[in-house]
């Protein structure tokens, strides 16, 4: 592998975000750009298993139960890379 290309691997992090805490019921539909870091990693897949951690243990935290508000934009949380073009925005 190039060199250059090594460099570039490895300015890549990742991002868990999560959406606004505006208009709870649509927050699917809010651009990635508005979404908020909630936590930074250096892989994807430390992301994904991090982002997996904390859905399960809302699961199993509210099994039969309304989520609370605060815990809603967790539930719709993705792993993004940081040079992923959808956070940019138009």
């Amino acid at each position: 592998m190039n060199p250059r290309h090594m460099a570039a691997l490895t300015l890549v992090s990742w991002f868990l975000v999560i959406p606004p805490n505006t208009n709870l019921s649509r927050q699917w539909e809010v651009p990635l750009s508005q979404w908020q870091v909630y936590k930074t990693f250096d892989t994807g897949k430390e992301c994904v298993s991090n982002l997996m951690d904390i859905q399960s243990r809302i699961i199993h935290d509210y099994k039969g139960k309304s989520l609370p508000l605060s815990t809603r934009p967790l539930v719709l949380g993705q792993c993004v890379a940081s040079d992923d073009p959808r956070l940019k925005g138009k």
